[in-house]
């Protein structure tokens, strides 16, 4: 009987494991996304508020540089030989308020907790990441999509953001449909699969 019933539940979870595990290359939402993160001085109330218009001209700019690309690879390109520019954009700002702090733009893989945004939810794991610091860098983050552009993208267009640069109708679903329990499964796979790979690297 104890064997009939292992049988059985090992049935199961495979029927589980099939059905909504990333074979449809839902794990590309860790490759193919580069992420915006950007530190605060401090969390003074002043620098917070410093932080965001950091930020806004962060975006205003890699949005230019990057308008028209469809392909991840040639983003992360495009922002990594304008690290110097970005870093500048940011110092401007700053200066602009009265500060002094120094400005700093970096971009390499950085490990991201999970977030909740309007309209969609992101899993935990490691993604491309551009970090911008400001002064000290000891303040809240802020964190959001900066390729496909979903930071500045409406609501109602992010759908068409997310197939122009190439991900399938599935990814977007897996991130958007989170209360589905069958998306809720698939991005706790994508997590725990993200965990697995990252140990073998």
């Amino acid at each position: 009987m104890k064997i009939i019933t292992a049988l059985c539940a090992s049935v199961l979870l495979a029927y589980v494991v099939i059905t909504v595990s990333p074979v449809n290359g839902e794990e590309a939402i860790y490759s193919d996304m580069i992420r915006l993160h950007v530190l605060a001085d401090s969390d003074e109330t002043n620098e917070q508020e410093l932080k965001l218009k950091v930020r806004d001209a962060v975006l205003e700019k890699v949005t230019e540089l990057t308008n028209g690309i469809t392909d991840t690879e040639e983003a992360l390109s495009v922002v990594e030989n304008n690290l110097e520019e970005i870093s500048k954009v940011g110092k401007t700002v700053v200066e602009n308020n009265g500060y002094d702090h120094n400005v700093t733009a970096e971009i390499g893989r950085e490990e991201y907790p999970e977030r909740e945004y309007e309209g969609f939810r992101l899993p935990a794991g490691e993604y491309y990441s551009l970090r911008v610091k400001i002064g000290k860098a000891e303040g809240k983050n802020w964190w959001c999509v900066l390729f496909p552009p979903l930071c500045t993208a409406a609501a109602e267009e992010r759908n068409e953001v997310f197939v122009a640069t190439g991900f399938t109708g599935e990814q977007y679903r897996t991130v958007t449909e989170t209360e589905n329990v069958k998306y809720k499964i698939k991005f706790k796979i994508l997590e725990v699969l993200e965990e697995i790979l990252r140990e073998k690297n």
